[in-house]
């Protein structure tokens, strides 16, 4: 009994872990007790979506199920980790929805299986074994998680399934979405929320990139020749200025709900802010030529012991009072804005001020032997944590709580083009967004609000079985004709309930 028991957990976990493989190919043999078992995941986009399958089991094992839930309603929630029996969890899905493994007289194609006889399985013979080979193609109004799982809900000896699965999104050669899931690419440009800020961090990262991958090449060749590369160096060193402008640049914009609460800052918090950028920019540049031109070789000097390093430090603490007032005016003006903002000052404010510190201590306190070693390494880990912590606070998912954007791009341009929005208990506009992060527009007599009404047709066919040369398909086909605005979020679709067979 311990035996089974352990031999039980040990097949579990070979399951577990090859279900979160993460290439979309995934090959393995499922194995358990239980008649019910998880097999795979996918997030497949609104149209070319494939999934394609070979199963090999024992005739013994018949019939066994492939059940293919989606994200709509819950479904998949109430039938996973639940105390649900094999019925009720398939007593969820449309007929539509359970792919029989077995020749069937209702499937004139069997869903792609057939029986062999004679095979040989850990040296027992078995009489025959079913195989199976077919693809699905699925199609829907939006990109949806798509969850497959093996039943065989009148099994007395649990389930047993050699598989293989290809999962792809788009056309076979398409390098850099056939096999990724459609939520791996695109998340923020596709729900809208890719705004300047988050450009401005993209950039950022891509300019501190490029500037350590020139570092890397100026060191190495020094390594080599002890000459190195010294044009390659300044260029690094540039590249991370410039990483290191955006980057605050971007913390202050968001301090002052750029993106956030607005989408434009007053002509005074504007000129306040180019006026730091500048000076910014100017103590950079004197510290690099300072450096180069005016620095004795004779002596061990610090790179900010100059009149740029002094200015950045003086105004690295400006910028961090800056970035107090400026939270604290958001704050005020859109307190249900404080999931985000509370750990985003109390973190960057650490961040603005560590800079500082650190940089006496270096210059003060550690020897100069070895200044250089502990500056840049501390410089490196300031700029990581930096980014990584903003990463994690601006994670697009539905779990994180802490996600600031509620306006998307394209209400944006909206406002661009037709102006304020009024007839709401906060008027929405480019200087002041809705205190509600989900507030819809009240629809009156306001003709720039008519203007921007659409009319959405949508094509809901959810899922399209594709067997041999004749396929078959079950689609869910609904057509909307009514008024939504762009200025309030799109909800999710709910599952259409009619199956029509073509």
């Amino acid at each position: 009994m311990a035996a089974d028991k352990l031999s039980n957990l040990f097949h579990s976990l070979l399951l577990l872990r090859l279900a979160t493989v993460d290439s979309k190919l995934i090959e393995g043999v499922l194995q358990t007790n239980e008649n019910w078992a998880f097999l795979s995941r996918f997030c497949f986009v609104k149209k070319g979506g494939r999934y394609e399958y070979k199963f090999e089991y024992p005739s013994q094992y018949k019939v066994q199920n492939l059940l293919v839930y989606h994200d709509a309603n819950e479904k998949w929630k109430a039938a996973y980790k639940t105390n649900k029996s094999c019925y009720e969890k398939e007593a969820d899905l449309n007929p539509s929805q359970i792919v029989n493994l077995t020749k069937s007289k209702f499937d004139r194609n069997n869903h792609g299986c057939r029986e062999v006889s004679k095979i040989r399985i850990n040296s027992t013979l078995i009489n025959s074994t079913v195989e199976c080979n077919a693809s699905w193609t699925f199609t829907g109004a939006r990109e949806r998680w798509w969850y497959m799982a093996i039943s065989n809900c009148n099994s007395k000896k649990g389930l047993y399934l050699k598989y293989k699965i290809i999962m792809r999104n788009g056309n076979i050669g398409d390098h850099w979405f056939g096999h990724f899931s459609a939520d791996e690419f695109y998340g923020l440009r596709e729900r809208g929320l890719l705004h300047t800020t988050y450009k401005l961090y993209l950039a950022s990262i891509i300019s501190q990139t490029i500037g350590l991958m020139f570092l890397f090449i100026a060191y190495n060749q020094y390594a080599i020749d002890g000459q190195g590369l010294p044009p390659l160096k300044t260029t690094g060193q540039i590249f991370q200025v410039i990483n290191s402008l955006l980057f605050i640049y971007l913390i202050l914009l968001l301090g002052k709900g750029y993106t956030v609460t607005r989408a434009r800052l007053s002509p005074k918090s504007n000129s306040r802010l180019i006026l730091f950028m500048c000076s910014y920019s100017i103590c950079y540049v004197i510290l690099i030529v300072f450096e180069m031109a005016v620095f004795d070789p004779a002596e061990v000097l610090y790179l900010y012991e100059s009149p740029g390093g002094y200015g950045l430090l003086i105004l690295r603490v400006i910028g961090w009072i800056m970035l107090l007032f400026a939270v604290g005016f958001t704050i005020k003006h859109h307190p249900l804005k404080l999931p985000f903002y509370v750990p985003f000052l109390l973190f960057y404010s650490l961040w603005f001020i560590s800079t500082p510190i650190l940089i006496i201590i270096i210059t003060y306190v550690i020897d100069n032997w070895v200044r250089e070693t502990v500056s840049v390494g501390l410089d490196l880990s300031i700029a990581f944590i930096g980014h990584l912590f903003f990463l994690h606070l601006t994670w697009p998912t539905s779990a994180n709580k802490n996600f600031p954007f509620h306006i998307k791009t394209t209400q944006v341009r909206a406002l661009e083009r037709f102006g304020n929005v009024s007839g709401m208990s906060d008027p929405l506009s480019l200087d002041n967004f809705s205190r509600h992060p989900y507030e819809a527009p009240a629809i009156k007599t306001n003709q720039r609000i008519n203007e921007l009404l659409i009319s959405q047709q949508m094509d809901l066919t959810e899922f399209a079985p594709n067997f041999g040369s004749r396929p078959q398909s079950l689609s869910r086909n609904v057509t909307f004709h009514g008024l939504q605005s762009p200025l309030a979020p799109v909800s999710i679709l709910p599952p259409i309930a009619t199956v029509k067979t073509h």
